[in-house]
Order: C-alpha cells, then structure tokens, then sequence
C-alpha cells in the first residue's frame, strides 16, 4: 500500500536545550511542534498529532490554565496554522478521515478542533486517566488542557489496547509488538511509556522510506545517539514514569544501532528534522 509522508512545523515553543538533553549546549532554541501528513492511498490524508493552534492561547486566558502559557510559551502564526498549511497543499479540513495522537498534552491535540468530520485514534490508556480530573490536576500535573478537545470528542473517538491477541510480531529487537492500524502494514503503532501516559509512536512504511514516528519518547537527536538524559527537574515536572523513559529511551538508542536505515523522528528535534529535509532535496535533485 503506497504512502507518503511529510513534516509540517505547527508552532513552537523556546526552552533551553540543556533542560532536555544533558550533553547538548546551554542555549535556548525553537522547540517547533511537529505533525506528520500522511497520504495512504486508500483513505487519503491522515495526520499524525495537530500541533499547535491559536486556540491555545485562547484557552489558556484565565486560571490555572494561564500556568501552562506562562510556562511554555507558544508562538503561531496565522499561516502556521495546520489548516493553513494543508489548504496550501490542496487538503481541506473536511477530508482528514483520521487523526492519530500520539498523546495529549497540548502542542500535540492543540488543533484538534479544526477537523470536525476526523475519526481520533489512540492508545485507551491515554485518554482514560486523564478524562474525569479536575483543571487543577489536568493542567498542573498532566499538561492537559481539556477545552482544546471538541465537544463530541469521544463520539469521534476509535480508541484502542495493543494486546497479544490483536498485534503484529515485527522483526526488530528492541520492538517487536505493533498494532497494525489500517490492515495493510503501512502504518504500526508502537507503544512508548514513560512521556505519558499511553504515549505512542508510529512506524511507517513509507514510499521512500521507513520511518520511526516516536513523539515525545525522546525530545532530540542526542538523547538517543549519545545517550543525552533530560535534567533531573525535567524529569520530575514532565515525565509520567521517569524508568520507563529511560527504558524506551535505550530501546531507541539500540534500534537506532541495529537499523540506522530507518529514520527516527523526535517530535521537537531540529536537527533531525533539517536531515529529513536535506535528504529530500537530495533525492530531488537526483530524480532531476
């Protein structure tokens, strides 16, 4: 089954490099919030996180979801907006059939609400133990803003459990369950604890190429080449299970080793992102 795959920037956020990777340089750098477009030959357009919105800011106005705002703060422009960017590559709102998140904190579900006829797809273990807390608890411990949802989110919603009864045996080491979401093998999902709860990468067999869609499971390059840890605040404030990050964050490094073929794409990781495009060019160029 044909599918192609591009990155879109949707806003970002700025923080200091060393906050997530302990070997990285003490500089303040873009953290951009990453979607990939998905182009199945089958059911078209599928996204892989929203991004950012100008929602955000309109629901983070009042107390505590202000905290959230004062904390990460979110630059996007009225063109930077996913629908924007679709509309400019001929894909209206209307046509995404599905929209898989990885997790939700907000820079992942911000533009959620812009797709209104979307099936949501993700792991049922992350969305249950955040649906019935209070705002407090939501924003302050979990990084979730509920009002980014739409209000017949759960009607839309497919979640689903990766079991031994319902996934795919794959040949990688370091992953060898993925549930197979469309049928054809195109599209894996891949469970990634320790960010969220929940949280989930993809692994997508690609046209030219395969790649590792692995969110928040690491935030930059370095953190699974050169074994660069979050610093210790970092890992208390934002990770749900420090030992399970760690755990998946040394499953990626030896994948990494053992299939350097596949790329591994971090959510906020600039670096990676600016090879995936060299790499494009230089494809182009040759088919020139």
């Amino acid at each position: 089954m044909s599918v192609s795959i591009e990155f879109l920037e949707v806003g970002r956020t700025h923080h200091w490099l060393k906050m997530v990777s302990n070997k990285s340089p003490a500089i303040k750098v873009p953290f951009p919030a990453t979607v990939a477009l998905l182009q199945h030959e089958k059911f078209g357009p599928i996204l892989f996180d929203t991004g950012y919105s100008p929602r955000f800011h309109e629901v983070t106005k009042k107390f505590p979801e202000k905290l959230y705002s004062l904390i990460t703060p979110v630059e996007i422009g009225e063109q930077e907006t996913l629908v924007k960017q679709l509309e400019k590559r001929g894909i209206n709102a209307a046509d995404i059939q599905f929209i898989i998140l990885s997790h939700f904190h907000a820079d992942h579900i911000g533009g959620i609400s812009d797709f209104s006829k979307a099936n949501y797809i993700y792991l049922k273990h992350a969305y249950e133990p955040l649906k019935n807390l209070g705002r407090f608890r939501s924003v302050l411990f979990n990084g979730f803003l509920k009002n980014l949802l739409p209000t017949d989110f759960i009607e839309r919603s497919s979640p689903f459990s990766i079991t031994a009864g319902n996934c795919s045996n794959l040949h990688y080491d370091s992953f060898n369950q993925a549930y197979d979401l469309f049928g054809d093998g195109s599209i894996l999902a891949i469970e990634l604890p320790g960010h969220a709860p929940g949280h989930l990468g993809l692994l997508v067999y690609a046209d030219k190429g395969t790649y590792f869609l692995v969110g928040d499971a690491c935030w930059v390059r370095e953190n699974f080449i050169s074994n660069s840890q979050p610093q210790w605040i970092t890992r208390k404030l934002v990770l749900d299970d420090a030992k399970q990050y760690e755990d998946t964050l040394q499953k990626l490094k030896k994948f990494h080793v053992q299939y350097p073929e596949v790329h591994i794409v971090p959510c906020h990781c600039n670096k990676s992102h600016a090879r995936l495009r060299s790499q494009q060019q230089t494809s182009e160029n040759i088919q020139c």
